[in-house]
């Protein structure tokens, strides 16, 4: 009877040896995982604290292009209707040129 006491335990001794040894891993490894995150995040925080001012500046670019780009637009059309008046007018003095030309020319008969 003894013998099965120290047998028995000598098997639960190892076993809890055996689980402290798996423990102490478990938080060896959970330490190097902290340890990593950490230095994680400090980096992506040192990387994303200036983030809102660089957003602030691009937001203020955005809007100084989407300005000039309405400028530009405007000027476009100008430009457009300015040519429009310009394709106007050139085709309006040919036909007055064709008017005059076929009104001076005697040799033109018109039958109908």
């Amino acid at each position: 009877m003894l013998i099965f006491v120290i047998i028995c335990n000598f098997v639960l001794s190892t076993l809890n040896l055996y689980i402290a040894l798996r423990l102490w891993r478990l938080r060896r490894t959970l330490k190097r995982i902290t340890r990593t995150l950490t230095f994680v995040e400090r980096r992506i925080d040192t990387i994303f604290t200036p983030a809102p001012q660089f957003v602030i500046k691009g937001q203020q670019g955005t809007h100084a292009l989407r300005l000039y780009y309405q400028q530009l637009s405007f000027q476009l059309e100008q430009v457009q209707k300015l040519i429009r008046l310009i394709n106007l007018g050139l085709r309006i003095w040919q036909r007055q040129a064709r008017f005059k030309k076929s009104q001076s020319s005697p040799l033109k008969f018109k039958l109908f």
